[in-house]
């Protein structure tokens, strides 16, 4: 553990740098963490070169301890009043039967597309692959693919862009 030592050396260093970030409270804490990080999942020749500590990657590490701290101080913690909470209940089931509605409204509409665009665009929109992916797969150029998944999102806002707003907007019933 004596690249712990030497990185330690630097501990003021590691403080400073933390509060460059704007975070003056918790500086040492984040410090302190990136040390028990590195014990834990570091690997000496990472951070240490040439018997030199890395300050570059003890940025990276403090800058990502610190975001982890900034993410954590904005999650707020929901409180049930009950187990069977309805009113959260119904608005989900109202909103899983407005999703129903808009699906069933966008295969519609897909349904009455050349059958070109309804392929690619249900390809698109039922794979979780890339443009690239899918052109490599199928053997159809990216700009092909590009251009027709453009154009069929662009009908597809021309003709159900209201249905669309009114369930982001929580209006299940306009639906």
């Amino acid at each position: 553990m004596e690249w712990l030592k030497a990185i330690a050396k630097h501990h003021d260093d590691w403080i400073l740098m933390v509060n460059n970030f704007g975070e003056l409270d918790l500086a040492e804490d984040i410090v302190q963490d990136a040390y028990l990080r590195l014990v834990k999942y570091g690997k000496p020749e990472k951070f240490i070169k040439d018997g030199k500590v890395s300050k570059g990657f003890m940025f990276v590490v403090l800058r990502n301890i610190h975001l982890d701290y900034c993410k954590q101080k904005h999650k707020l913690d929901i409180v049930r009043l009950s187990p069977d909470f309805q009113v959260e209940a119904t608005n989900e089931t109202e909103r899983k039967e407005a999703q129903g509605v808009l699906d069933q409204r966008i295969n519609e509409v897909v349904e009455s597309w050349h059958w070109y665009d309804a392929m690619l665009f249900d390809l698109y929109r039922h794979s979780e692959d890339s443009y690239r992916t899918i052109a490599s797969n199928t053997n159809i150029s990216f700009m092909s693919i590009y251009n027709t998944v453009k154009n069929c999102k662009d009908r597809l806002r021309e003709q159900l862009g209201e249905d669309y707003e009114d369930y982001l907007n929580k209006d299940y019933d306009r639906l």
